[in-house]
């Protein structure tokens, strides 16, 4: 009886071969970790530049307003520097010291409208906005930023009339026709909602907004194809606009389409979106 011997020439070559794809996993591991470490330094740094020149802008203007405290202009832009990095509270107080310098400041009234607004204290902003155009009514921003505050209340008419307002003096501002039509949505109203979206994209091509909501339009009327293609459109334009994802998920879901379904989900959580977080959990525990 003969006994086969093994074949050790087979295993030798196996045993290199095998080492070589264990060190190619393990080098591809190590830079995938090092661009990531890499990616992480850059962020840190970007930040922190930014941080530094906002607190050089910061530094700047309180140094002005000392050297000329009678000075309302200088209070406002130390406002707008503090409301631009959303200290709302010491904006708000930068525009009231303006103000009780010079009262008829238009401006002012209307960037502490806008504090106000943010902070989610739209009759005060409605307070402000109303006495700008009381001193120049032609000041149409102040007309468009009304208009979001009354959105914001749910006066619904008297958001459309002060928008109409600022396209009468600004016919191609498109944050005007998308106020709008954020409107006719809430009035439920699609057909003039879809109207004012596409005149917003007519003036400003790049209003992802817009598009985002021409898509939600098309996928409640059933047409889940062509709404993808607008969240494509949105995403387009702003690859970080979460809820143009979230979206996307939806349409995909309908279409039966549960891989990029599930991308999107994923990406939109990735951006805090707190819905999709919600929902990859309850699909896949984690």
């Amino acid at each position: 009886m003969i006994i086969p011997r093994p074949n050790h020439g087979d295993a030798l070559k196996e045993q290199p071969e095998k080492q070589y794809a264990q060190s190619r996993i393990r080098f591809i591991r190590l830079t995938s970790s090092l661009i990531l470490i890499a990616v992480c330094f850059i962020l840190l740094g970007v930040t922190y530049a930014r941080n530094i020149i906002w607190i050089e802008e910061i530094n700047l203007w309180e140094d002005a307003v000392k050297k000329s405290p009678q000075k309302a202009r200088t209070y406002e832009i130390l406002g707008n520097t503090f409301k631009k990095n959303n200290q709302l509270d010491m904006a708000i107080e930068q525009y009231q010291t303006a103000l009780r310098l010079e009262p008829n400041f238009i401006k002012a009234h209307n960037n502490i409208g806008i504090a106000f607004g943010l902070k989610g204290l739209n009759d005060k902003a409605i307070e402000h906005f109303k006495i700008a155009l009381q001193l120049q009514p032609d000041y149409t921003r102040a007309n468009y930023n009304l208009g979001n505050s009354y959105l914001s209340n749910g006066q619904y008419e008297m958001a459309l009339d002060a928008y109409s307002k600022e396209l009468a003096h600004s016919p191609n501002s498109a944050d005007a026709y998308y106020g709008r039509g954020l409107i006719y949505s809430k009035m439920n109203l699609p057909s003039k909602a879809f109207e004012e979206y596409a005149k917003a994209i007519l003036a400003n091509p790049q209003h992802y907004q817009a598009y985002m909501n021409l898509a939600n339009i098309y996928d409640d009327n059933g047409q889940p194809e062509k709404a993808i293609e607008y969240y494509n459109k949105a995403i387009d334009i702003n690859s970080q606009f979460a809820d143009a994802y979230y979206n996307r998920s939806v349409a995909y879901t309908k279409l039966t389409k549960p891989d990029d379904a599930m991308s999107d989900l994923r990406r939109a959580c990735e951006l805090d979106n707190t819905k999709s977080c919600n929902m990859l959990y309850a699909h896949t525990g984690h």
